[in-house]
């Protein structure tokens, strides 16, 4: 091992020592910051996290889990959790929080389902009664047509036409009308208009 290397690692433990024995903060920058060569330099920023060129992995990383061991004693005399409780206790709640995400992924696909499943009862429903507007709307029509001076029939009808007034509805209903009246007005049955 080349002096410069030993040299390298005594300042970087030194440095690690201070700060454990005046009970500081442990951090890799302060670490850096205060440790020095024998020649009274300090050390590189950068030289503790160096990579092999050939194996990509730190050349220190001896040093680095020195750090990490330190820093995790210091935690936990501290009554903290250790950088691998920590990143364990975190994995544990990613795991039930994927499984939670899981379960609430699938009551909103179940609501949707049944979302879907009343719209479409819904329009059914809707049908049914627009149908029978419809026909409840004809058949006032033509009776309030068939008696002019009765309009009790008049709220059915107004009610109708304001609601589909924009509508084909609206047309194809008195085109309707029309044709049952002439049905009527056709028809060898007793006179209806003249029924009191």
């Amino acid at each position: 091992m080349r002096n410069s290397v030993i040299d390298f690692k005594r300042a970087i433990r030194e440095s690690l020592r201070v700060l454990i024995e005046n009970n500081d903060r442990i951090t890799n920058v302060k670490i850096i910051e205060a440790a020095r060569l024998s020649c009274g330099k300090p050390v590189g920023k950068s030289t503790l996290y160096r990579k092999n060129d050939k194996t990509k992995e730190f050349v220190y990383q001896d040093l680095l889990l020195e750090i990490d061991v330190a820093k995790d004693t210091k935690a936990k005399l501290g009554g903290k959790s250790s950088k691998l409780e920590t990143i364990s206790s975190l994995r544990a709640q990613l795991t039930e929080l994927k499984k939670e995400n899981q379960s609430l992924v699938d009551q909103v696909c179940s609501q949707e389902s049944i979302i879907e499943s009343n719209s479409a009862e819904n329009n059914i429903d809707n049908s049914i009664l627009n149908k029978f507007q419809e026909d409840v709307y004809i058949l006032s029509k033509v009776l309030s047509i068939l008696h002019p001076r009765y309009n009790g029939y008049q709220k059915e009808v107004l009610s109708y036409e304001t609601k589909f007034r924009d509508d084909d509805r609206i047309f194809e209903a008195k085109k309707t009308v029309k044709e049952v009246i002439s049905d009527i007005e056709r028809s060898t049955f007793s006179n209806i208009t003249n029924i009191k």
